[in-house]
């Protein structure tokens, strides 16, 4: 599957359907993106539903230890900020490389980061995804497994 399967009313479905997030995910997440590094912050409306995505560069030698969490809380109070009149937003966080399809420690890093951000700003996580050429997967609370079966060639 890629974003070109993405069925017409995707736009109006939440991330959370697991027909559409691995579709979603290619769709918003470039090649460059994969090239590069990047963490990607879907932001989603109440209904769960994409309102905007951000995709961040990782600096090339990465995120020193203990601040993957900062790029997360500037996304986090934006979200507070833009939905505003006390809306609960939520955000699904995607972790962009070029290659090495399995989860690491690091991408667990950024999940409990993205958790904790979440947690203290009031937003939803809505996921954590690692995405690269060849795999979109979801970063469980255990181990990384492959979701909505998203295999690219």
């Amino acid at each position: 599957m890629t974003f070109e399967d993405l069925p017409k009313d995707w736009a109006t479905r939440p991330l959370t359907d697991p027909e559409i997030t691995a579709d979603v995910l290619d769709l918003v997440i470039r090649d460059s993106d994969r090239r590069v590094g990047s963490i990607g912050v879907l932001i989603c409306g109440p209904s769960g539903r994409l309102v905007q995505p951000v995709v961040i560069p990782v600096p090339p030698g990465g995120v020193p230890p203990g601040e993957h969490r900062r790029v997360l809380d500037v996304v986090c109070q934006g979200v507070l900020a833009g939905l505003g009149n006390g809306c609960r937003g939520g955000v699904l966080v995607a972790i962009a490389r070029l290659s090495h399809p399995f989860v690491t420690g690091e991408d667990r890093e950024w999940r409990d980061a993205a958790q904790r951000s979440c947690d203290e700003h009031g937003v939803d996580l809505l996921g954590t995804w690692l995405v690269t050429r060849t795999v979109i997967l979801a970063v469980d609370r255990g181990e990384g497994r492959l979701q909505s079966g998203r295999v690219s060639a």
